[in-house]
């Protein structure tokens, strides 16, 4: 047995597993040291207006590309040869671009009448210069996605700490050099950076002297329907994730209990690193392998296991430490976040345990309506939870009422999951 262990290790060492894990902790690592530098910059308040801002970009951010950066993985994991993969890549990075400059073009119209709160008047100028960053974000996104399904796991890691270095850097210059408005400015330009390095890398690597087999009709339309489905899907979920925000930010009517909820709240959100981390590396295989039934099931026990084992240790480890953590990281002034911070991470666990792990499988392999289904039932609870505790209870009502309603979520998952692919069947792929 402890050889069979020891072979099993080796072999995911040799395909990357390893690289993929330090690499996304490298990039949190990084993040984190970048909003430390921040939110010790800027002010309270500048730091709650830089989280309206940014809260908003990521409501903008749901519609970027139409969600084409997602099939850059799917449909060059099926593509038989380079040449098709190449013809597949410049379709999606075109077609994004250009739908990415429409949403900017709307977003400055929209954004000349949409009436922001006295306390977040700076977001009038601020969100256009953000929100500009869009394109190039996107396609960064759909280069990573080609990285990973060529199987390039070491290359896919470096660049995206590479990414991260860029971004946290420029944003911190910003900060340093000219508060509020260089943090949003330097944002936009390092984003600008990152794409041109990556779209010269990619290139070079797969594409160069490579002909093009241009995608036909039929699969453009695949693409594009994949795409957008997976839009709907993730942006149901990223409005689940942001819209406490929102409703911190209406309904407290106070800046500084919405800088305390970002503090307590990154910790517990970058949990999601180890789940994205095994989900990087597995997807791909649950791609190529989505019709054999027997093989799913088999790999999603492991899969689950493995992903549980490792996010309920870091939970721990963060539920223990988390006073220091906050002093150190954030200093003394954020260590009212501590309980609420410490409700939060039992609320991610949960969701990392079960429904991230579960929704990125099924979105892999192309069950994108179930996580639609599931995304709006959680959306929609989550919303009325958070209206009606948010005014009585404060935020420490929401992180509670958000347990129940990430419980809820996973149960759903699972048993979907276990139905679609018969894990009550002996025979598995054989009932085929």
């Amino acid at each position: 047995m402890r050889e069979i262990i020891k072979n099993k290790i080796n072999d995911l060492l040799k395909k990357g597993a390893a690289d993929i894990m330090i690499g996304n902790f490298a990039v949190k690592f990084v993040t984190l040291c970048g909003s430390m530098f921040i939110v010790r910059l800027l002010t309270k308040t500048e730091y709650g207006v830089y989280g309206y801002v940014e809260n908003l970009y990521s409501y903008i951010y749901i519609l970027s590309g139409l969600g084409l950066s997602v099939s850059a993985l799917r449909y060059n994991v099926l593509a038989e040869s380079m040449e098709e993969k190449k013809g597949i890549f410049r379709y999606i990075t075109k077609r994004q671009t250009v739908i990415n400059f429409v949403i900017y073009a709307a977003v400055i119209a929209v954004g000349l009448f949409y009436p922001h709160p006295e306390k977040y008047s700076a977001a009038v100028y601020l969100l256009p210069i953000m929100a500009l960053s869009l394109p190039f974000q996107d396609v960064t996104q759909s280069c990573l996605n080609n990285e990973r399904a060529n199987y390039a796991n070491r290359r896919y890691a470096v660049f995206s700490v590479t990414i991260a270095a860029i971004s946290v850097v420029s944003r911190v210059i910003g900060s340093w050099l000219f508060g509020l408005n260089g943090t949003v400015t330097f944002k936009t330009v390092g984003e600008c950076l990152i794409t041109i390095f990556l779209i010269f890398m990619c290139y070079n690597k797969y594409f160069k002297g490579t002909d093009e087999v241009k995608p036909d009709p039929a699969l453009k339309k695949q693409i594009n329907k994949y795409g957008f489905q997976n839009m709907i899907s993730n942006g149901i979920w990223v409005l689940f994730m942001i819209t406490d925000i929102f409703l911190i930010g209406k309904l407290c009517k106070d800046p500084t209990a919405l800088a305390d909820y970002k503090v307590a709240y990154l910790f517990p959100s970058n949990m999601s690193i180890i789940t994205a981390s095994v989900g990087v590396f597995i997807t791909p295989y649950f791609i190529k392998h989505e019709t054999d039934y027997r093989w799913v099931k088999r790999s999603f026990f492991k899969t689950f296991l493995a992903n549980a084992a490792l996010v309920c240790t870091f939970a721990l480890l963060l539920y223990v430490l988390a006073r220091p953590v906050v002093c150190i990281i954030y200093g003394r002034a954020y260590l009212n976040v501590v309980p609420l911070m410490r409700i939060l991470i039992i609320a991610h666990t949960i969701h990392n345990c079960f429904k991230n792990l579960i929704g990125n499988l099924l979105a892999a392999m192309g069950h994108v309506r179930t996580n639609i289904v599931v995304s709006s039932i959680g959306f929609v609870s989550e919303v009325t939870m958070g209206i009606i505790v948010i005014p009585r209870y404060g935020t420490t009502g929401l992180a509670i009422g958000s347990i129940f309603v990430y419980t809820m979520m996973s149960v759903i998952m699972m048993i979907t999951f276990a139905v679609q692919y018969r894990f009550f069947s002996r025979s598995g792929a054989d009932d085929e």
